[in-house]
């Protein structure tokens, strides 16, 4: 018998160490379009736990792995269709103590690829940036069982001289659980468990 452990969680945020609360979803400056793979039949973060060294009925969260955004560049040009720029984006990984909001733990490095415009066919897969999967391993032991855990995304986009010209930010919804021989587990909103116990 699988037991989760877990805290719950409220989206308030204050203060300069954690997420603000606009960051939950946000956008700002110039920027294309952009879809999140978040609902409950597309669950795009992989919740991963390790065994406890100690106590080989505990399992830890570990790892997450995210499936990337869909990110096309922005149309300024209605007479050209095949504008084109860099985009980026990074995973962060947040845990929830009971407080007053997210800390962030963890973070990706940011991935970087060319994104069309998608005038012609707007959101097709052609044009999109051909961004991979990427995962942040962090010790979730190490802060125990009265944390939750989740995950932001962040896409930018990037003017030629490498400065940021937009961005978009959201916290992921939907999640997956899986041990360390990758059976799945649970399928829990809006967040992750830190632990998973044997019982």
């Amino acid at each position: 018998m699988l037991r989760k452990l877990f805290a719950g969680m409220a989206l308030a945020v204050v203060g300069s160490l954690l997420v603000s609360l606009t960051a939950l979803g946000y956008e700002e400056g110039q920027h294309g379009n952009v879809l999140f793979t978040d609902d409950s039949t597309h669950r795009s973060a992989t919740c991963k736990y390790t065994v406890d060294t100690a106590d080989s009925s505990k399992y830890w969260i570990s790892k997450i792995t995210v499936t990337p955004p869909s990110v096309w560049w922005p149309d300024t040009n209605g007479t050209k269709t095949t504008q084109h720029g860099t985009v980026g984006w990074r995973v962060v990984v947040m845990r929830y103590n009971g407080g007053p909001g997210y800390y962030d733990v963890a973070r990706s490095p940011i991935q970087k690829k060319v994104a069309y415009e998608d005038q012609l066919a707007p959101y097709g897969s052609s044009t999109r940036a051909p961004f991979t999967k990427m995962t942040v391993a962090f010790n979730g032991k190490k802060y125990g069982t009265a944390n939750t855990w989740a995950v932001l995304v962040r896409v930018n986009w990037y003017r030629p001289d490498g400065t940021i010209m937009g961005y978009v930010t959201q916290v992921l919804a939907y999640y997956r659980e899986k041990m360390p021989n990758s059976t799945p587990i649970n399928s829990p909103e809006p967040d992750c468990s830190p632990l998973i116990q044997i019982a």
